[in-house]
């Protein structure tokens, strides 16, 4: 018997047993777990189901040979009852004994791999090529259970440890994996704010609203319980300084549109500042605060270290030795996370020269944009920037003006407009001369944004459209020259280049631009004409009428109603007025009424009502200050006056309507001081600095 067991296992080692149709026994490995670099342990087990257990087993053991460098195995308790050993060669293994017993279920053998340092993961140990015998060396029908060895990564690290981004602002991981052949990672964020890529880059978010901390993982793909993580510190987005128009010029009075954007909204923004300077040193210089919670301005002393009393939108002044602030005109325009800032500004005759205008912005959290220099002026002390308009003020030696534009007034989907410029210099200091057509109401200093703005280039004789954006020019930086057919457009206008003209007669140039409105550039617009001398002077863009192009539906912000009488003659009347502001009266500035015969360059009469205080006044002669510092109420018995004319406050009124105030002032003229045709123009202004502009309601002769 011991002699035919010795046969068959012999055969077994040569691998001649074959396989049988028998009931199947069942050889399984188990799993277990082991360490990079050192051993993992498995099990084979034998569960018998053919009733005629095996006495020898012959099997090859399988495995990555990357991750396992070798392997011994022992017999197991069910074997070594059975008299049982084992032997292995290269990866064949073979369970046998010089007896005839049978090997019964349990652990028939123990393999102990050893594990490569670098191994990680859930590695696959199978069998393969099982044979197994009888006593008699008869083949009995064995399957084959394989089993895994988990071996986990033994570190991950990640670099840098850590990070501070604003916002958009990216920054770079990367993770090292330890004791592991797959070296792979996934990245994850918590709290979800930002993005990371795959290959561990994260991208800060667009807007950063306050402080945060965001955790980032790396997770070991050999072994998901192996991680290691990074922090960064999220700081919110800081306000920004847009721009300031304009960007150049020269003048000694000039209000500066500053924008500013704060990526929270714009009500975010607490103060906003401009200095015009040489640099942002803050002594000796023109700088100036606006307070948004205060709706207020106040411009810096001299030495730079304390502020002025704060000047409100609509009246007041503050003075340094470089500048002086005017309420007049000043106001601010939010609109979604942009702020637009007013402040005229007239620089000392001791502070001329070339300056650089530098914005900055702080918000509610004391986030600063910091001074950024956004634009460049010349302060001078006479020329420049000045607001000039007909003949009568068209005296200042070298220096370009506007004369007219015709026609004043109208309505229509089209005309033809004649904008007549003079140079006292003669007809070569002419360089550009600019009409504009700007809906109402818009922002105090104009903007070309919306608007249809027709330049002509009298050097190459050549004409211009701005675009929708306001931001440059159709067709090109050479223009259209006058007699081509053809036509610039843009969403709100049509300027017929064929159609249009321009002579030069003497001092005078005379411009015809044929324009065509969109139907959709509906409602009030206000016409300005603005003039450019070949040095670099300039006057101010100053209005001359209204063109009605079609009704349209109100826009936002301040409007003018009506006055009455629309016509009459006599040195005395009772003039009625109405406007108003689509979010109610409380959002106006102030309503001004101007009896003159042009709305710049000649003697006026100029009336003020201040709906919060509800006060009237009078502007002086000069146009520099108002009669009364304080104002008197409507009804309340008194008068303002100039030499030109004056009004009865005991027989005035003020009533609100809805959204609309109506002004009642009883106004009498001087005929020997003031005589003659005059137009009588409304304006409105709000508290954000927002203008219907002039409109001309009426005439009224002075006899």
């Amino acid at each position: 018997m011991a002699m035919q067991f010795v046969v068959m296992t012999v055969a077994v080692s040569l691998g001649l047993l074959g396989n049988c149709d028998a009931q199947t026994d069942l050889l399984s490995l188990s799993s277990n777990s082991g360490t990079a670099g050192g051993s993992g342990t498995l099990n084979l087990s034998l569960t018998s189901a053919s009733g005629s257990p095996p006495a020898a087993i012959e099997l090859t053991l399988n495995y990555p040979s990357a991750e396992i460098t070798g392997f011994s195995a022992v017999a197991g308790p069910a074997a070594s009852a059975a008299g049982k050993s084992v032997l292995c060669s290269g990866q064949i293994c073979l369970l046998y004994g010089t007896n005839d017993q049978t090997i019964q279920d349990g652990v028939v053998a123990v393999f102990t791999l050893q594990i490569a340092s670098n191994a990680s993961g859930n590695l696959a140990i199978q069998l393969s090529n099982v044979e197994a015998a009888t006593p008699l060396g008869e083949p009995t029908a064995m399957s084959a259970s394989n089993g895994l060895l988990s071996v986990p990564a033994s570190g991950i690290s990640v670099t840098p440890v850590s990070s501070s981004l604003g916002a958009n602002q990216t920054q770079q991981f990367s993770a090292t994996v330890t004791n592991a052949s797959n070296t792979a990672v996934t990245w994850s964020l918590s709290p979800n704010t930002g993005t990371i890529s795959g290959s561990g880059l994260y991208t800060a978010p667009s807007t950063i609203t306050s402080a945060q901390t965001v955790t980032v993982t790396a997770t070991s793909v050999a072994d998901t319980n192996i991680t290691a993580t990074a922090s960064i510190t999220l700081s919110p987005t800081p306000p920004s300084a847009i721009s300031v128009a304009p960007a150049t010029g020269s003048g000694q009075t000039q209000t500066f549109a500053a924008s500013y954007s704060d990526s929270s909204g714009a009500s975010a923004i607490t103060a906003a500042y401009i200095l015009v300077g040489s640099s942002t040193s803050s002594a000796a210089s023109c700088w100036i605060q606006f307070n948004a919670a205060s709706n207020t301005y106040q411009l810096a002393n001299d030495a730079g270290t304390a502020w002025s009393a704060p000047v409100n939108i609509g009246s007041g002044s503050a003075t340094n030795s470089q500048c002086t602030l005017s309420g007049a005109g000043a106001g601010a325009t939010p609109s979604g996370n942009n702020l637009t800032v007013n402040f005229p500004i007239t620089f000392a005759a001791g502070y001329a020269g070339a300056k650089n205008v530098y914005l900055k912005v702080v918000d509610g959290s004391g986030l600063s944009s910091g001074w950024q220099q956004l634009g460049s002026f010349t302060a001078t002390t006479a020329g420049g920037n000045v607001s000039t308009g007909p003949v009568p003020v068209c005296n200042a030696q070298g220096f370009p003006c506007v004369v007219s534009l015709t026609p004043t007034n109208g309505s229509g989907s089209s005309g033809t407009y004649t904008g007549v410029f003079t140079h006292s210099g003669g007809a070569t200091q002419h360089y550009l001369g600019y009409i504009l057509f700007l809906p109402t109401p818009n922002i105090v200093w104009y903007t070309a944004t919306g608007s249809c703005l027709v330049e002509y280039n009298r050097i190459s004789n050549a004409m211009r459209l701005i675009n929708d954006a306001g931001t440059n020019w159709l067709p090109g930086i050479i223009g259209l020259p006058i007699g081509r057919v053809g036509s610039l457009t843009n969403s709100h206008c049509t300027l017929n280049v064929g159609e249009s003209s321009a002579t030069i007669n003497g001092t005078t140039m005379t411009v015809n631009a044929a324009v065509t409105f969109n139907p959709s550039f509906t409602g009030h617009l206000a016409t300005f004409m603005q003039g450019f001398d070949v040095t670099g002077a300039y006057t101010g863009m100053t209005q001359f009428g209204n063109w009605e192009v079609s009704a349209g539906v109100q826009k936002p912000g301040p409007y003018v109603v009506d006055v009455s009488p629309t016509s009459g003659a006599g040195s005395s009347s009772t003039f009625t007025f109405t406007a108003g502001h689509t979010s109610g009266v409380s959002s106006l500035s102030f309503v001004t009424m101007l009896v003159s015969s042009v709305i710049v360059g000649a003697p006026a009469c100029q009336a003020f009502y201040f709906p919060a205080s509800n006060t009237l006044n009078l502007v002086n002669d000069s146009g520099s200050a108002m009669v009364s510092t304080n104002g008197i109420a409507p009804g309340t018995a008194g008068t303002l006056a100039n030499s030109r004319c004056s009004i009865d406050t005991g027989s005035a009124s003020a009533s609100v309507s809805g959204d609309n105030v109506t002004v009642t002032l009883p106004m009498t003229f001087d005929p020997g001081t003031f005589g003659g045709a005059k137009n009588i123009y409304l304006n409105a202004f709000d508290d954000f600095g927002n203008l219907s502009h002039w409109v001309n309601s009426a005439t009224w002769t002075v006899q």
